[in-house]
């Protein structure tokens, strides 16, 4: 099954990168980013950088909630090292950083909870962006009202998984004695810990919602080093929609499906070769930050640092 689902990522990545290359050329988009400024450039990347940081002390806090105590030092390694594996394969930077972490602070189902709250956080700000602005386009444009249904459905769904992991009838009860029930039901006691900390669950919230704003940014600070006049307004409009399904998981890290995103979206704010050109540009930048992450991992492959002693807090 894992082998048919990896195929079906490769085919429907490659077909979509197809649609894309044959509704704009090679010729018509690849000398649009010969000449890029790259005081820009620097921009966008150190933009990026800042979600990382973002995100990261987002992640950290919601260790700590849960009992756990890394240093800053060391959420940001785990997250930068799941970054860069996020670059190629969806899903599987979340999956390294939550066993790494859980094996550095001996609490797996604690630091699968972290995650899984981390991610559903970011993912919330960014549909509530993203179904925000798409109303918004619906009103000029009613011919996009699929993506609209998609992101009310993508929300709710959202919403009922954490709803369900979150409430626990009894957490005290006696646990499965083994196998992935076992292992289920202690990573849902894990995510009950967050129902007393509403307070710090809605700064998490809205710590998602820089990531998206950031994002936008970044397109922005891209678009200026490809000398293209874009809109700010417009790409807010548009960019967080576009991040939104290109985080599906069912392409190669959302090679093929920003493109036909940014291509379909973007009309009529920027032509087929600009906004194409710009995609391209962006997953670049997205690699050379995850590289980055790899650099560290080859450095320090056992740990982020050493953990603070959880009485020393």
């Amino acid at each position: 099954m894992k082998s048919y689902s990896g195929l079906a990522r490769w085919l429907l990545t490659i077909g979509l990168l197809s649609w894309a290359f044959y509704q704009v050329p090679l010729s018509e988009w690849l000398p649009l980013i010969r000449h890029l400024h790259p005081a820009w450039v620097i921009a966008a990347g150190i933009s990026m950088g800042a979600i990382v940081s973002i995100n990261s002390w987002k992640w950290y806090i919601l260790l700590r909630l849960q009992g756990l105590r890394p240093t800053y030092s060391s959420a940001i390694y785990h997250y930068a090292v799941g970054y860069f594996f996020n670059s190629f394969i969806t899903g599987t930077g979340d999956i390294k950083r939550a066993a790494d972490m859980g094996r550095e602070q001996d609490a797996l189902p604690q630091a699968i909870a972290s995650v899984l709250a981390e991610r559903w956080t970011g993912v919330i700000g960014q549909l509530g962006l993203a179904f925000c602005t798409v109303s918004v386009i619906l009103f000029h444009n009613y011919q996009i009202w699929p993506v609209v249904c998609s992101a009310l459905i993508l929300v709710i769904s959202l919403i009922a998984i954490y709803v369900w992991f979150e409430n626990v009838k009894d957490s005290t009860a006696e646990p499965p004695a083994h196998g992935w029930r076992r292992w289920l039901h202690q990573v849902r006691v894990a995510m009950s810990v967050y129902k007393g900390h509403r307070r710090i669950w809605w700064w998490c919230l809205f710590l998602s919602l820089l990531g998206p704003l950031l994002l936008v940014l970044i397109h922005i600070e891209l678009a200026y080093a490809l000398s293209f006049q874009v809109s700010p307004l417009a790409m807010l409009l548009f960019i967080p929609t576009v991040s939104v399904f290109a985080q599906l998981p069912i392409t190669i890290n959302g090679f093929g499906l920003q493109d036909y995103f940014m291509v379909t979206l973007l009309q009529g704010t920027l032509t087929p070769a600009e906004a194409l050109a710009l995609s391209m540009v962006f997953h670049a930048l997205r690699l050379s930050v995850g590289a980055c992450g790899g650099v560290l991992y080859a450095v320090r492959p056992t740990q982020g640092g050493r953990a603070a002693d959880i009485n020393s807090v």
